[in-house]
């Protein structure tokens, strides 16, 4: 039982919060050096802000023993690959 919460709620948190943290740390870097071309970085922070914020509210409840949904688990599914453009852009506007 307590595996079964480790793996479905804190864990699937942990990285839906840890993503909404790096791309805020990106976005603010980004946002202060290149404010220009940030809007499209600006674009990517909030699609994946907006994801990973709609996926931790679900994942809360499932915290305190909620049955788990499949829907936050789809929503950070489709936030990595943004993350990942959001972070493949960054390295193509330092280049």
């Amino acid at each position: 039982m307590k595996t079964e919460i480790i793996l479905l709620a804190y864990l699937p948190t942990l990285i839906s919060a840890s993503i909404i943290v790096f791309s805020y740390t990106i976005f603010l870097r980004l946002w202060y050096v290149r404010f220009p071309k940030s809007l499209i970085n600006a674009l990517f922070f909030l699609i994946i802000v907006l994801l990973n914020g709609i996926a931790l509210s679900y994942f809360m409840p499932m915290l305190k023993g909620a049955p788990p949904q499949l829907t936050p688990y789809l929503l950070v599914l489709a936030s990595i690959p943004v993350f990942i453009l959001y972070i493949l852009a960054l390295r193509k506007d330092w280049d």
